[in-house]
C-alpha cells in the first residue's frame, strides 16, 4: 500500500507542475488582455517563464504571445526602459520561433483579428517587430554594440522566407540591402568570413552598389589573396562600364606586384578595351620607363635595347597627355623624360676633345640636339608647374632646365622657389 500511495504521490506532483506551466502560459495572456502597463509587466513575467519551460516553449502559442507582449513594450519608449531594452529584438525572435513551429497555421492566420478589425496573425506581428528591430539595430551598430546587431540582422533576414507577399521591400527593405548592412556589421566586428561570404552573394546577384565591391576587395587585400582580390575588380569593371576607378586600382595592383611583363600585358588589353583611358597609357610608359632604367643599370645591356625602349615611353606619356591635358604626373614624366635624354649629351659637352678639328662642329651638333629636347621638355614641365606649383621636384627639374637654356634669371626665380619648398627641420 505504501508504494501505492508513493506512485500517486509522484503522479501528483507532476500533474501539479505541469499544470503550473500551462498556468504561466494561461496567465501570461490574462494579464496581457487587460490592457494597463501594470498588467503588462506580470505578463511579460509570466510569459518569460512560459518560454523557458521544456513543454510551454514547445508551443507555437508561447511564442505568438511573447512575441505580442513585446511588440506592446517597444512600441513605447517608456515602456521600454522600465521593462526591457532589448524588447523589439525579442520580439522579432519570438514571432520567427512562432512560425517555425505553427504547422497548424493556427496563429499565422488571416482571419485572427482584434475588436477594432486589425490583424493579430502572427506574419502581421513579424512584420511589425521587424520594422521596430531595424531601427534599434541602426543604433546599436552606431555605439559599436556589434554583437547584438548582427543578432538582430540575422534574425531579420529569416523574415523573408515568410514574406510571400513582400511586405519588407514594399517598406523599402530589401534583403539585398540587409545583406550589405550584416556584411559589414560582421566587418565591424572581425568576422570577416561572413562578410566575405555575403559579399560575394550580392555580387553575384546584380547588386550594383560600388560600395560592395570596394568592401569585398578591401577584404581580400586585408587576407593578402590578390587573385581573389583582382576577380572582384574585374566584376565590378563589367559593372560599372564607365568609371575607370576599378580599372585603376587593378592596375595599381599589378604594378604593385613588381612584374613589369604581366603589367605590361594587362595594361594593354585594357588599352585595347578602352583607349581614350589616358591613365592607361601613363601606367604603361611608366612600367616602360623602369624596364629601361632597370637595363641602362647594367653595362652588358645594348644601346639598341635602351633605344627600342624609349621608342615606347615617348608614345605612351604623348597620348596620356593628349587624353588628360590636366594631369600633372603625365606632363611631368613627359617633360622629365626629354630633360634626361639630354643628360648623356650634357655629360659630353662636359668633356670636349678641343683638339679635333671638328670640335666646333660636333659641339654645335650636341648643343642643337640639346636644345631641341629641353625646348620639348619646357612646355610639359611649365604645364606641371602650372597644375601642382608647390610640388619640390617639378620646381627644381623646371631650374636645371633654365639652368641649362642659360635663361638665369628663371633660373635663380626657381632655385629660390625650391629653397622655400624644402621640407623643414624638426
Amino acid at each position: 500500500m505504501k508504494r501505492i500511495i508513493f506512485t500517486l504521490a509522484l503522479a501528483a506532483t507532476f500533474v501539479t507542475a505541469a499544470y503550473s506551466q500551462k498556468v504561466n502560459l494561461e496567465s501570461a495572456i490574462t494579464y496581457f488582455r487587460n490592457g494597463d502597463d501594470l498588467s503588462l509587466k506580470d505578463a511579460k513575467r509570466f510569459i518569460d517563464l512560459a518560454a523557458t519551460n521544456e513543454e510551454t516553449s514547445m508551443k507555437a502559442k508561447t511564442w505568438y504571445y511573447r512575441g505580442w507582449i513585446y511588440n506592446k513594450i517597444a512600441g513605447d519608449d517608456k515602456l521600454t526602459k522600465s521593462m526591457d531594452t532589448n524588447a523589439a529584438e525579442k520580439a522579432l525572435e519570438s514571432l520567427l520561433k512562432s512560425l517555425e513551429l505553427d504547422k497548424k497555421l493556427e496563429y499565422n492566420n488571416d482571419e485572427l483579428g482584434d475588436a477594432e478589425g486589425n490583424s493579430t496573425s502572427s506574419l502581421n506581428f513579424l512584420y511589425v517587430a521587424a520594422f521596430k528591430a531595424y531601427n534599434v539595430a541602426f543604433v546599436k551598430l552606431d555605439k559599436g554594440d556589434y554583437a547584438n546587431t548582427l543578432k538582430i540582422y540575422e534574425n531579420l533576414l529569416q523574415v523573408y522566407k515568410y514574406d510571400n507577399k513582400g511586405v519588407m521591400m514594399t517598406n523599402n527593405l530589401s534583403r539585398k540591402q540587409l545583406w550589405e548592412l550584416t556584411a559589414y556589421a560582421n566587418t565591424k566586428a572581425g568576422n570577416t568570413t561572413r562578410s566575405k561570404e555575403l559579399y560575394n552573394i550580392l555580387i553575384d546577384s546584380n547588386y550594383t552598389k560600388k560600395s560592395v565591391y570596394t568592401s569585398l576587395y578591401n577584404l581580400y587585400i586585408n587576407d593578402k589573396d590578390t587573385t581573389k582580390a583582382i576577380g572582384v575588380l574585374e566584376k565590378a569593371e563589367r559593372v560599372f562600364t564607365e568609371d575607370p576607378i576599378f580599372s585603376e586600382i587593378e592596375i595599381q595592383l599589378y604594378l604593385a606586384s613588381g612584374n613589369s611583363n604581366i603589367f605590361i600585358e594587362k595594361v594593354s588589353q585594357k588599352i585595347e578595351k578602352n583607349p581614350d583611358v589616358g591613365k592607361y597609357y601613363y601606367y604603361r610608359g611608366l612600367t616602360y620607363e623602369d624596364l629601361r632604367n632597370e637595363v641602362s643599370s647594367k653595362k652588358s645591356t645594348p644601346a639598341s635595347t635602351i633605344d627600342s625602349l624609349n621608342k615606347l615611353i615617348e608614345p605612351d606619356y604623348k597620348k596620356a597627355v593628349e587624353l588628360n591635358d590636366n594631369d600633372t604626373f603625365s606632363h611631368y614624366n613627359l617633360g622629365a623624360f626629354y630633360y634626361n635624354l639630354c643628360v648623356p649629351i650634357i655629360n659630353k659637352m662636359g668633356k670636349p676633345d678641343d683638339k679635333k678639328p671638328d670640335y666646333k662642329i660636333r659641339l654645335a651638333k650636341l648643343e642643337a640636339e640639346k636644345k631641341e629636347l629641353l625646348d620639348k621638355a619646357r612646355p610639359h614641365l611649365e604645364k606641371a608647374y602650372e597644375l601642382k606649383d608647390d610640388d619640390r621636384p617639378i620646381v627644381l627639374a623646371l631650374q636645371h632646365l633654365y639652368e641649362q637654356l642659360k635663361m638665369t634669371d628663371k633660373s635663380k626665380e626657381f632655385e629660390a622657389k625650391a629653397k622655400a619648398l624644402e621640407p623643414k627641420k624638426q
